[in-house]
């Protein structure tokens, strides 16, 4: 069964903070009134003044050429030259929302891949680069939307970095985990706001190369896994990208032939990522949990 695309969430999310958006996606334009004012980045614009895109709507109008469109997804998919279900894509990627209705990461499931993580791997406009290359940019220091990050934690292999994931705990609203990872786009290096596309790695891989014999605890989330390791370090301590819901995204075949014990957050939301990560390691094949 096909995934829908969520389109009118994924704008509604965009326009959420419009203004940071686009200042973000077309930098160099100014607001007036309720009109972001920028040049055309898709055509030799000398002035700001036809090409306009209203932050609270998403309609947008090039009065020059007479193009133009009623929402942000048409707006990225004008200027990234892309179709509309890949400017989505592409939008809730970088917002770190769910780009699709029902099942928000597609059809496929992954709990048993024996990919990996995409090292070595060619790469073309677009996509993934890891492991991160030594001439690779610095990655930013904030989110456009959410600012500075409160925690970084760095996923890593055995040789080099592989991406991030950020918290952040913005004014009034509740914390945010955004991951952060090395795009090669228009055949440049670029940091984008998007995770790892499915197998995701597992955060401490790094740790299981260098210990082959110890036993392995899988936490939920990053920062539980570092705790973890504090509190017992004869274990490995290693953790999922996503968040509890999305145990069966990550590639756990590193475990496969490892001494694994699962330690979930005692609520509801944990319950249900134990029983999904025990699923995964009887795919891949344990010695025990």
């Amino acid at each position: 069964m096909t995934s829908l695309v969520d389109f009118e969430g994924i704008n509604r999310a965009a326009l959420r903070n419009g203004r940071s958006f686009l200042k973000d996606f077309i930098p160099g334009g100014t607001f007036r009134s309720l009109d972001y004012v920028v040049r055309n980045p898709t055509r030799d614009d000398k002035n700001p003044g036809s090409f306009k895109i209203n932050y609270k709507t998403g309609v947008w109008k090039d009065f020059a050429s007479g193009e133009g469109g009623s929402d942000l997804i048409s707006l990225v998919a004008y200027v990234r030259r892309i179709s509309q279900g890949e400017a989505a894509r592409e939008l809730a990627a970088k917002l770190g929302v769910l780009p699709y209705k029902g099942d928000a990461a597609g059809p496929s499931k992954h709990c048993s891949s024996n990919a990996e993580t995409g090292a070595g791997t060619n790469v073309t406009d677009n996509e993934l680069v890891v492991p991160v290359p030594a001439d690779a940019p610095p990655p930013p220091l904030d989110h456009f939307e959410l600012g500075n990050p409160t925690e970084t934690w760095t996923y890593t292999d055995a040789a080099a970095t592989l991406g991030y994931v950020c918290r952040f705990d913005p004014p009034a609203r509740k914390k945010e985990f955004r991951p952060l990872t090395l795009r090669r786009v228009n055949g440049k290096l670029e940091w984008r706001w998007e995770g790892w596309p499915p197998p995701r790695p597992l955060y401490g891989l790094h740790k299981l190369a260098e210990r082959p014999s110890a036993k392995v605890l899988v936490a939920e989330g990053e920062k539980s896994a570092d705790a973890a390791q504090k509190l017992l370090p004869d274990y490995v301590t290693v953790t999922s990208p996503n968040g509890s819901k999305s145990a069966d995204k990550a590639d756990w075949s590193p475990l496969r032939d490892r001494e694994v014990i699962i330690w979930p957050d005692a609520d509801a939301a944990g319950g249900r990522y134990q029983k999904a990560v025990n699923d995964c390691l009887t795919a891949v094949g344990v010695i025990s949990r």
